[in-house]
């Protein structure tokens, strides 16, 4: 089999694992600990290791084999997935959860230093990105069902298990790859220690872009429920069609991305990404000023059809301009967006508590359409 299949193979599993461990891992959190305090606590389990520690994961990780540490943080991640199965004290489970999430960042890093050794050309690398994420996506939209099927055999624990055991295969598929050499360590001076600087370029601006972007997904994905809850006395079949449709939105928008690539590639001004930030900006007022929950769902699937493929295409941008310092961007990235992230479930709370819903949507709006114009200033005089 060749190597790009068991890199496409290899990540799928890894990712159907993670969508059945972050849906019950709350479940499990909440089940001992009975307190939302800890689920706080778990939200900050995933986001403060994007933020504090990618930059260092990736300077680490430069020094070492990909394939090798891929397979070495799969095992520990294996590791890790049968300790949480075995935790009762939910300090201990965090602890893991926490651990689990800094490994899972070194794995991805380092995968992606992987895929543009393995991957070879422009087009190939956007095909290998629409598959890898259809793929994904068609994976994500099963994991509901057949955990409601698993349910009746075995236990929300168990199920940790099964991610183990996924976790465990997309490692082993790493091993018949080919020997990679690491760009990023060839390009480290090997007497002279310099701090790490990043190129004023394209994928910055991307970077941004992406990151405040992203404060539309993490505010659908944390708040979505309030906004329906208030404009809706159909609470549960509503959060159920909002869970379905923002799924079938990302698989559609992986299948799309290639033809989305292809458009964007060819404009060098960023008039093109700066009209679709616009358009999620609309959306969003919109949805701000008619409290109708179709509308809602509707906006907030296309906002994220449009966000994945920006952030696919600046996943590919990194690839092709940026392929000897790709965990180093991908890193960066991580930052920006989890620095929203924790605006978002911090300074976005207290907004939402001290005025209300729709005043937040505003405010994110009026942010993205700030960025938009100083990313389309930035972008078209930066190579």
């Amino acid at each position: 089999m060749k190597s790009k299949n068991l890199l496409l193979i290899s990540k799928v599993l890894n990712e159907t694992g993670d969508w059945f461990y972050y849906f019950v891992i709350v479940l499990i959190v909440f089940s001992v600990s009975h307190d939302p305090i800890y689920l706080g606590l778990l939200s900050a389990s995933y986001t403060l290791p994007n933020l504090i520690f990618s930059n260092l994961i990736s300077n680490i990780s430069s020094k070492f084999n990909s394939k090798k540490l891929i397979i070495f943080t799969e095992m520990l991640r294996f590791i890790l997935l049968v300790l949480m199965f075995l935790a009762t004290n939910v300090v201990l489970l965090l602890l893991l959860v926490f651990s689990e999430q800094m490994l899972a960042i070194a794995s991805d890093l380092n995968y992606q230093n992987l895929v543009v050794n393995v991957v070879k050309g422009k087009t190939a690398l956007k095909l290998f990105n629409k598959n890898t994420n259809t793929w994904s996506s068609v994976a994500r939209l099963l994991v509901i069902p057949t955990y409601m099927i698993l349910t009746k055999i075995i236990s929300n624990r168990e199920v940790l298990l099964l991610d183990a055991v996924l976790t465990l295969v997309s490692g082993i598929l790493i091993l018949p790859i080919n020997f990679i050499r690491n760009l990023q360590k060839e390009h480290k001076t090997p007497h002279i220690e310099k701090k790490k600087t990043f190129t004023f370029n394209k994928s910055i601006c991307l970077i941004l872009l992406v990151g405040v972007l992203n404060l539309v997904i993490g505010f659908s994905d944390s708040y979505a429920i309030s906004y329906i809850n208030l404009n809706n006395n159909k609470l549960g079949i509503g959060y159920s069609v909002f869970v379905f449709l923002m799924t079938l939105a990302e698989f559609v928008a992986s299948i799309l991305s290639k033809k989305f690539d292809d458009v964007i590639e060819k404009d060098f001004t960023g008039k093109a990404l700066s009209l679709c930030s616009l358009i999620i900006f609309v959306f969003l007022v919109a949805a701000s000023l008619f409290h109708n929950v179709a509308f809602f769902i509707f906006s907030m699937a296309a906002s994220r059809m449009i966000y994945m493929w920006i952030k696919l295409f600046s996943l590919y941008s990194y690839q092709d301009r940026n392929k000897d310092h790709i965990m180093d961007y991908v890193a960066l990235q991580n930052v920006v967006m989890g620095c929203f992230l924790v605006f978002n479930s911090s300074i976005g709370s207290i907004l939402i508590k001290l005025s209300n819903i729709y005043i937040y949507m505003i405010f994110i709006s009026l942010l993205i359409f700030t960025t938009t114009l100083i990313f389309k200033s930035l972008y078209k005089r930066t190579n």
